[in-house]
């Protein structure tokens, strides 16, 4: 049963991939009912978490909000710091979506303060970039411009070209959005070589 529910589980994620959102939820119900049924916490709470960026993706932010809180709920109960920490950063680009900011901003500082302590350093760059997002959304060009730089160097260290390349299209856009047309060319070109 566990490996019925396991293969239903990834049946939704594969149809979700593909776009699917029908199916990869009819999946992701099996596989929940199975979890369900075995008591099996630690993978009703990834069914739910993949629910969740269902929902997400879908444009159903109540329900997204609703399967990531039923998924925090067992990660805490569990004691799963890096679940928990995906998790906080996720209902982060929900609340940011929906454009509440102040929210999205706590609980990205949730997640990284739980990735910092864990020592999660792919985590922490990718919430210091959602970070320099919103806050470029708000209008703070320092704080924006600070938290691409963490997520830059961060990138870096880990040799992750692909974030690199994004992180200094996004220093390109702030710089931009500041009128530094120059220093917006150079980073630019610097996403444009990776």
């Amino acid at each position: 049963r566990a490996g019925m529910a396991n293969t239903y589980h990834q049946l939704g994620t594969l149809a979700q991939d593909r776009g699917d959102y029908n199916t990869a939820h009819d999946r992701y119900q099996q596989s929940l009912t199975i979890f369900e049924e075995l008591g099996n916490r630690a993978n009703m709470a990834n069914t739910y978490h993949q629910l969740g960026t269902l929902a997400q993706d879908r444009g159903d932010y109540n329900t997204a909000h609703d399967r990531y809180q039923q998924s925090l709920t067992i990660f805490e109960e569990l004691g799963n710091r890096a679940n928990m920490a995906n998790t906080y950063h996720q209902l982060g680009t929900l609340a940011q979506a929906r454009g509440d900011y102040n929210t999205a901003r706590k609980l990205y500082e949730q997640s990284l303060h739980i990735e910092e302590e864990l020592g999660d350093r792919a985590g922490m760059a990718a919430t210091y970039h959602q970070l320099g997002i919103l806050a470029r959304a708000r209008g703070d060009y320092d704080t924006a411009h600070d938290r691409y730089q963490r997520a830059l160097t961060i990138f870096e260290e880990l040799g992750n070209r692909a974030n690199m390349a994004t992180t200094y299209g996004q220093l390109g856009v702030l710089a931009h959005d500041q009128s530094h047309y120059d220093t917006a060319h150079t980073y630019y070109q610097r996403a444009l070589t990776i």
